[in-house]
């Protein structure tokens, strides 16, 4: 589930304003597993929250068997 904050909560951030609306935005899913199966369910899942909170969702980035303590992010830097 996509949230604007760190940790394992399941209710996802609400814009403060209505000026987030149109924004663009980027979703990002990683797994430490080559073909993760949840991977589809998690980019649904950005999709999703990103249409309903009316965002300009450009891009969902895919980090497929990238571990979590990695800090460099190859889709996010822009290098893979």
């Amino acid at each position: 589930m996509a949230t604007g904050e760190t940790g394992d909560s399941d209710k996802p951030s609400e814009p403060e304003s209505e000026g987030f609306r149109g924004s663009p935005v980027v979703g990002d899913v990683r797994s430490a597993r080559l073909g993760d199966p949840q991977l589809d369910e998690w980019e649904a899942q950005i999709r999703q929250y990103a249409a309903e909170m009316g965002y300009n969702l450009t891009a969902v980035l895919r980090d497929e068997g990238v571990s979590a303590v990695v800090v460099w992010k190859p889709k996010l830097s822009g290098r893979s």
